[in-house]
C-alpha cells in the first residue's frame, strides 16, 4: 500500500511539471531534446538537448570532442522579437552514449515568456548550419 501511494505521488508530481520534446534530423546530425518549465518559477526554462553528429563529418575535425564539450557558449539562443537571447547556462552532460553530445541549456529570468517555443542551435563545428527547433 505504501509503495502504491509513493508511486501515485511521484506520477502526480511529474504531471505537474510540463515538458515538451522535439527532434530534428538532416544528413549531418540528429538533434533531440526536451523543454521543461520550472513549475515554481515559470521564468526559468531548461532544455535537455542531445546532438548526434554523423560519424563521417566528425572524424576529420581536430579536437572535435573538446570543442563540443567546452566551446558551446554561443551555440544556443532564442528570440525576443528580433533580438537574440543567449542561454544563461550551457552545461555538458556525460550521457555515456557513444557519438552523442548532451547539454542542459538554461534560460533564466525570461519574465512572462513561458510561451517560448523556439530554441536555435547554431552549429560551429560540423556544418555551420542554423537549426531552429520548434515544439
Amino acid at each position: 500500500m505504501k509503495n502504491c501511494l509513493t508511486l501515485f505521488l511521484l506520477l502526480l508530481l511529474l504531471a505537474c511539471n510540463p515538458s515538451k520534446d522535439f527532434s530534428l534530423k538532416d544528413q549531418d546530425l540528429l538533434i533531440q531534446g526536451i523543454k521543461k518549465v520550472d513549475a515554481q518559477d515559470p521564468s526559468t526554462i531548461n532544455f535537455m538537448v542531445r546532438i548526434f553528429p554523423d560519424k563521417n563529418k566528425t572524424e576529420q575535425a581536430k579536437d572535435f570532442n573538446a570543442k563540443m564539450q567546452l566551446n558551446m557558449d554561443s551555440c544556443f539562443y532564442t528570440f525576443r522579437g528580433e533580438q537574440r537571447i543567449y542561454a544563461d547556462q550551457i552545461i555538458p552532460v556525460s550521457s555515456g552514449v557513444k557519438g552523442c553530445f548532451e547539454y542542459l541549456v538554461a534560460f533564466d529570468g525570461l519574465e512572462d515568456e513561458t510561451h517560448l517555443s523556439t530554441l536555435v542551435y547554431q552549429d560551429k563545428y560540423i556544418n555551420q548550419k542554423i537549426y531552429q527547433l520548434n515544439f
